[in-house]
């Protein structure tokens, strides 16, 4: 561990794994299709109403697509702050997605991807797991079992069939870190969730890689 006097470096990064959307459906008018008729005026002005609705549902979009552009800055200065503020982040350098170093933001979702939704994002609360569990694994075992253990008993104690779907929650990702991650030493330090209906946005803030020098 670097002593106080020393000056550590933590990468921020941050990632959008997705974003939700729906598959346009065919209504049962949509799919009779079989009788062909001349247009009124009447089907002509629906048709123009359609037409308004369909191009204020697109500026609707859009602008929530704008929004959702600009959630993962917001997230990512929320966190940038909070790290500057607090003493155990004393006389140490915050950069910023460094070059030729991989976003920890991504792996730490690869990392929980087996917990995705119907809608390929992965739960705010899972997220949280798959963290507390990644540094972990970096423990003895005797304090990765503590670990879970806390994990477990935040469940109610007499719902024994959810304490035990947790506990072995657990213990496949401690074994996916081992598996699959083996090779990645990097602790995340903290981070910041961002949640909206569309899609949820994760910041974090990571040592580097072993060895790793900024460049000049």
């Amino acid at each position: 561990m670097p002593s106080h006097t020393a000056r550590r470096i933590m990468q921020v990064s941050y990632c959008v794994p997705s974003h939700r959307a729906r598959m346009p459906s065919l209504s049962r008018d949509g799919e009779k299709g079989a009788t062909v008729s001349c247009p009124t005026p009447r089907m002509a002005a629906k048709g123009e109403t359609m037409a308004v609705k369909k191009d204020k549902k697109a500026r609707r979009l859009a602008r929530k697509r704008k929004e959702q552009r600009r959630t993962p800055s917001s997230g990512q200065q929320i966190l940038l702050n909070r790290v500057r503020a607090s003493q155990h982040f004393h006389n140490t350098q915050v950069m910023v997605n460094p070059a030729g170093t991989e976003k920890m933001s991504e792996v730490i979702l690869r990392f929980a991807a087996p917990f995705k939704d119907h809608d390929g994002l992965v739960p705010r609360a899972m997220l949280e797991i798959a963290i507390i569990l990644w540094n972990a694994s970096f423990m003895p075992s005797d304090m990765q079992r503590k670990a879970v253990e806390d994990i477990v008993n935040v469940l109610p104690s007499d719902n024994t069939e959810a304490r035990r779907a947790m506990f072995l929650t657990a213990h496949m990702l401690l074994e996916r870190k081992k598996q699959y991650f083996s090779h990645n030493k990097r602790m995340i330090m903290d981070y910041h969730i961002t949640e909206s209906a569309h899609s949820i946005h994760v910041d974090v803030v990571s040592t580097v890689p072993e060895g790793y020098t900024p460049a000049l």
